[in-house]
């Protein structure tokens, strides 16, 4: 009962720093990004056009991989918003890379379960 309060309270204070402008979604990404990976729509949606991949896949890889860290690094060498296996830290060049790959895995598997997969333990 407890945590339903808290999350109640919660949700009626982002709704209200919402409505109220103190926090913002940008005007060119989706509704229900978080904003950790809205702040990084301007790179997610011209790559996953130049790849031919759904943004909103592209967006769930990296909230998943890196939460919107563009400082985030694996213990096994994996680095920035895609984690990128040896990969840049610059988020331009990261993201690009991380849905290069992603492309890549989708045409070679034909299924994103499996392309998913092969992004997170290796093809």
């Amino acid at each position: 009962m407890r945590l339903l309060v808290l999350c109640l309270i919660a949700m009626l204070v982002v709704l209200s720093l919402l409505g109220s402008g103190v926090i913002g979604i940008p005007d060119d990404s989706p509704a229900g990004v978080p904003a950790a990976i809205t702040q990084w729509w301007s790179l997610i949606q011209p790559a996953a056009d130049r790849y031919q991949v759904d943004p909103m896949l592209v967006a769930a890889v990296m909230m998943q991989e890196s939460g919107g860290n563009r400082d985030s690094r694996s213990r096994a060498g994996a680095n920035g918003l895609m984690q990128v296996l040896n990969g840049p830290f610059d988020p331009s060049s990261n993201v690009d890379s991380g849905v290069r790959i992603l492309a890549g895995h989708l045409k070679t598997f034909g299924s994103v379960r499996v392309a998913l997969a092969a992004y997170n333990a290796g093809p």
